[in-house]
């Protein structure tokens, strides 16, 4: 995904666990090494996935909360949008059973703020970071760069 100079980088799959180069990249620095969306103890299986320029759309089936159907019935629809500088993350969960269900969705996001050139040489070498509360989020800082969350 791309909306210069922020970029995601994920496997063809969508996923952007936190392996090899995968991430949001913002400028020459790699912010985020992986982001992970799960429905706590439920596993996802994604069943469409599409992709845009910024933005990308997955819908997973939470079959372990679902009820004896055979369709799909309890999903999971995240969608993934870079902007110049920023990425939103937006996670809606659906039921269409008859019963009430109760799900802890975890957003993880792998926080890294390396260096590019390191990256490609192979290595990787963090800097101390510094963390800030803020009223609703989280900075986390090192040199001059900073996420929010």
């Amino acid at each position: 995904l791309v909306a210069a100079p922020t970029q995601l980088w994920a496997d063809a799959d969508g996923s952007t666990r936190a392996r090899g180069i995968n991430g949001l990249y913002n400028g020459d620095w790699r912010i985020l090494s992986g982001i992970d969306i799960q429905v706590v103890d439920a596993p996802l299986e994604t069943i469409w996935m599409h992709r845009d320029t910024d933005r990308l759309t997955m819908v997973a089936h939470c079959a372990t909360l679902d009820d004896a159907s055979k369709d799909p019935r309890v999903l999971v629809e995240s969608e993934l949008r870079v902007a110049p500088g920023s990425l939103s993350i937006a996670v809606t969960a659906s039921n269409a059973t008859d019963r009430s269900i109760t799900a802890v969705i975890r957003v993880a996001l792998d926080v890294s703020l390396e260096p590019i050139d390191l990256l490609r040489a192979g290595m990787s070498a963090p800097e101390p970071y510094r963390l800030a509360h803020l009223a609703q989020s989280i900075a986390i800082s090192v040199d001059d760069r900073s996420v929010v969350v």
